[in-house]
């Protein structure tokens, strides 16, 4: 299993990296949202987490061109304030949900 992380903050991004790889995931990193647009066009993966304040994309931009282009891969947007009925990866989580979500 191959999951794109979208992440510009280096340090969460390698803790994402290490971790999933631990559990067992192929991971991908990309630092904005045009670098993180253009590998998911460019792979298969099997689930995205999406940070959404990325430099040159936003996550939702990035969200967008996605399905636009009919990729159904599932995403999971990391936010700071979360609206209602939306999958979020906060700073503070545990593996557990992430791993069973994936």
């Amino acid at each position: 299993m191959r999951i794109l992380v979208v992440e510009d903050d280096r340090k969460l991004a390698a803790v994402l990296r290490q971790g999933l790889k631990e559990q067992g995931f192929g991971v991908d990193v990309a630092e904005d949202g045009a670098m993180g647009l253009q590998l998911a066009l460019a792979r298969e993966y099997d689930a995205v987490v999406l940070d959404v304040l990325l430099p040159r994309h936003s996550g939702f931009d990035v969200l967008r061109d996605l399905r636009k282009r009919d990729r159904p891969v599932p995403v999971l947007v990391r936010l700071t304030i979360v609206p209602p009925s939306v999958d979020f990866l906060s700073r503070s989580w545990s593996w557990v949900p992430l791993i069973t979500w994936a």
